[in-house]
């Protein structure tokens, strides 16, 4: 009859083991580094060349929505060294130091783009959900990284670096592909 309450003690202290143990993985997780491909002087200055030509546009609405568009691609270039957690504030706008602190994906700068502009081809909206994948991606493992589960970052961490890399890239140069379209179909 004794062995009953040691018993529960020893369960009591497993899941008290267990929980403490998945906070502390969920930091860790959050703050993995993503191996991104760091981006040259040239796109930084292939996107102010286009802001610049957006800012020539007449119509102001249509002018105000392309600059926030050329803005919001160079205010999420990511760096080296940046975290899944840093990684994910830039992109959907969590990030309290910034001003257009709205939450937003691409897609919402390009819909108002779009409707302010009124641009209406299929080719540059599929550009633009091309580039979705990545962010979606990285969105989902921040969210996951609360989960409960077992995982080892060590043994796939040389094909997600490359897949982190890959994708990065992509969604940069896609979304300045999309800039750039607008730009030939405003003009």
């Amino acid at each position: 009859m004794k062995k009953y309450p040691y018993v529960f003690l020893g369960f009591f202290i497993s899941v008290l083991v267990f929980f403490i143990v998945h906070i502390i993985s969920i930091n860790i997780r959050m703050n993995r580094v993503i191996n991104v491909k760091e981006f040259d002087e040239q796109y930084s200055q292939k996107i102010k060349n286009l802001k610049k030509d957006a800012e020539k546009i007449k119509d102001d609405s249509c002018k105000n929505s392309v600059v926030e568009m050329a803005n919001r691609i160079i205010y999420t270039i990511p760096r080296k060294g940046i975290t899944l957690q840093e990684y994910y504030g830039s992109y959907y706008g969590y990030d309290n130091n910034r001003s257009d602190d709205d939450g937003e994906s691409f897609l919402y700068f390009y819909s108002n783009v779009a409707t302010n502009c009124n641009i209406d081809n299929n080719e540059i909206y599929n550009k633009v959900l091309e580039s979705l994948v990545f962010p979606y991606e990285i969105k989902n493992r921040y969210i996951g990284s609360y989960q409960i589960g077992i995982s080892d970052p060590f043994i796939h961490k040389k094909e997600v670096d490359k897949v982190d890399e890959l994708g990065s890239y992509s969604t940069k140069m896609l979304e300045l592909e999309v800039l750039s379209r607008i730009m030939d179909e405003v003009k």
